[in-house]
């Protein structure tokens, strides 16, 4: 199974040949990838002849980096199971980064940290009218008076979850229940 969700994306309305006029053509559209494991991270794929990166980089420095989610158009998203769409409109730049070791196969990729990304997922059974909301690590505060304390024992963690919890809290027009899921290394 890909870690990632493959898609295009493009940036309507900018130009990022004017930034290097003596390379060849950029492309409008390019193939990404989008990590969310640890971190939000997008590779933009291109030729390196196009020098992609370097015009990217000179075009960020332009821009309103909390804006910088409003200027992408995605598209093939639905190539992924499950997935429908992938909205960037609210994410905001933290970082680019590339380098001479960053291709994949004959392509150069550059890579593009973010603070948020909303996926839009098929419903599937039993999940039909809900939805997931993956918050950051700042915001255990929210979750954390929903559980009991996590505790090691004899050598054993235990953590006691509400999972057999059937009560939800309104929210003006939806209810929610929260649920924290974590990972853990010995």
């Amino acid at each position: 199974m890909k870690d990632y969700y493959c898609f295009e994306m493009s940036f309507p309305n900018t130009d990022f040949d004017v930034f290097m006029e003596n390379s060849e053509n950029s492309n409008s559209i390019h193939h990404a990838h989008l990590f969310t494991k640890d971190q939000i991270e997008i590779r933009i794929y291109y030729d390196s002849k196009t020098w992609f990166a370097y015009k990217l980089s000179r075009w960020i420095e332009q821009i309103n980096w909390k804006t910088f989610g409003s200027f992408i158009k995605t598209s093939k998203e639905n190539q992924n199971k499950g997935l429908q769409r992938i909205d960037f409109s609210n994410s905001t730049l933290l970082r680019v980064t590339s380098g001479s070791n960053s291709y994949e196969g004959e392509l150069k990729f550059v890579s593009i940290l973010i603070d948020s990304v909303k996926l839009y997922l098929n419903p599937t059974g039993n999940k039909l009218n809900t939805g997931e909301f993956y918050l950051g690590e700042s915001s255990f505060e929210v979750v954390k008076d929903f559980y009991k304390p996590v505790s090691r024992q004899a050598g054993e963690f235990k953590i006691s979850r509400m999972d057999k919890m059937h009560n939800f809290y309104s929210l003006e027009h939806c209810e929610f229940r929260p649920e924290f899921n974590f990972y853990y290394e010995d």
